[in-house]
């Protein structure tokens, strides 16, 4: 709010599931190995529309085709989402 009228922009993502090796990075241990029919975004993906976003001056991104239905889980139930989540990335 501060700096809305200079020439500082700003973009919020919201990302989907994207397939990086965040949970194997954060020590999160998976019952089985492969996401099933969960779809991931791919990084490459991702950046691009990320940073056409920042081009175009997007103030909310919302990334893979999960973000948007997840960020509405998220505004009705939080705590549900959460678990949802969870138990995703349970099965992956």
């Amino acid at each position: 709010a501060e700096l809305l009228d200079t020439n500082v922009k700003v973009t919020i993502v919201f990302p989907g599931a994207i397939n990086t090796n965040i949970a194997k990075n954060s020590n999160v241990t998976f019952e089985s190995a492969g996401g099933g029919n969960f779809k991931m975004t791919e990084p490459d993906k991702a950046a691009d529309i990320i940073i056409k976003g920042m081009e175009t001056n997007e103030f909310q991104l919302y990334v893979g085709s999960d973000s948007k239905m997840m960020n509405m889980m998220y505004k009705l139930n939080p705590k549900w989402a959460i678990k949802f989540i969870k138990d995703k990335m349970s099965n992956m």
